[in-house]
């Protein structure tokens, strides 16, 4: 440890430190400091996080494929971009999630940022165009091909009871065999968006 790195030797550390202790010691201090940070992130329009989850492509292959400039990282979570026209980070209701949206207000990538000081943690998750969902209410459970783009079913396998766990898998396997049939290329998620 330098100088640096001490908290008594280095003011700025001190009066982080000190900061974060206020932060924790506060009802609610933490989940204020999360949403703060995720206000922060939707109000920069200019940051993606530096790991990318799901899929086998770097955030390098990821933005170049979606058209959006990759500059340097900002700091050991985030990179600096520029979003093409008309994209946009939104925030969801949930202070740890926002959304990375195209020109089409389609939803292309979840953005996970959790920005308390103990445990800061960034990731992105890049969209599929279409994927099998269940849909669960009180008695039933309908299993069906969804499109991202519009949150709406393409195909429905069926339906069956809440707790008829072998009839859902068997509706599962249907609805995977009609997404594979009909788009191969289902688990690219580069792929159906154009």
């Amino acid at each position: 440890m330098n100088r640096y790195d001490n908290p008594y030797e280095n003011p700025a550390l001190a009066i982080s430190a000190y900061a974060n202790l206020f932060v924790a010691a506060t009802p609610g201090g933490i989940q204020r400091q999360e949403a703060d940070a995720q206000a922060r992130l939707a109000a920069s329009q200019d940051r993606l996080p530096l790991e990318v989850i799901h899929t086998d492509a770097t955030l390098a292959q990821v933005c170049e494929k979606l058209g959006i400039v990759l500059g340097e990282p900002t700091d050991k979570l985030f990179a600096r971009v520029i979003l093409p026209d008309g994209w946009k980070i939104e925030p969801s209701s949930h202070s740890m999630w926002s959304y990375l949206h195209d020109a089409q207000g389609r939803k292309r990538a979840s953005i996970f940022y959790k920005g308390a000081f103990y445990d800061e943690s960034a990731h992105l998750s890049v969209d599929v165009r279409y994927y099998v969902r269940r849909f669960y209410d009180d008695e039933t459970t309908t299993v069906a091909v969804v499109d991202s783009a519009t949150d709406q079913p393409v195909f429905t396998a069926g339906t069956c009871k809440r707790r008829a766990w072998a009839e859902q898998d068997a509706l599962e396997e249907q609805a995977k065999v009609w997404l594979v049939s009909y788009y191969p290329h289902h688990d690219d998620v580069f792929a159906y968006w154009d």
